[in-house]
């Protein structure tokens, strides 16, 4: 079961403006580049849960090393458990985060259609 998930409802935690991470649940392993608990927060912050070991309910593993030809003792255990986990980094959830906070580009003005341009010209 994840701890600490935003509830339906809740409010957006202050200092957010993306929830880039809602719907997924995080277990971390390994040795980040900040502290556990700053990443955990982070996670946090942007909308996703964090379960302290894997279960069906963690849908990523953010590990020190993603993608090495080998995956740790822990890696593969958690694919064990769970088959439908994602392996991935600390970069991958800070690209998450950068891509929802982008701002979508402005749409271009609606075309005038025949009607309307046909009228205009009456």
């Amino acid at each position: 079961q994840p701890v600490n998930r935003r509830e339906e409802g809740d409010r957006e935690p202050r200092g957010c403006d993306t929830m880039a991470l809602e719907g997924m649940t995080f277990t971390v392993t390994g040795t980040l580049s900040v502290r556990r608990a700053d990443f955990e927060a982070l996670l946090r912050e942007h909308g996703g849960g964090v379960a302290k070991s894997v279960t069906k309910a963690v849908t990523h593993l953010v590990s020190a090393m993603p993608g090495s030809s080998e995956p740790t003792a822990k890696e593969q255990a958690a694919l064990n458990k769970n088959k439908d986990i994602q392996l991935v980094g600390e970069e991958w959830v800070r690209e998450r985060i950068a891509e929802a906070a982008e701002p979508e580009p402005a749409a271009a003005p609606a075309k005038r259609t025949t009607r309307a341009r046909a009228a205009k010209a009456k």
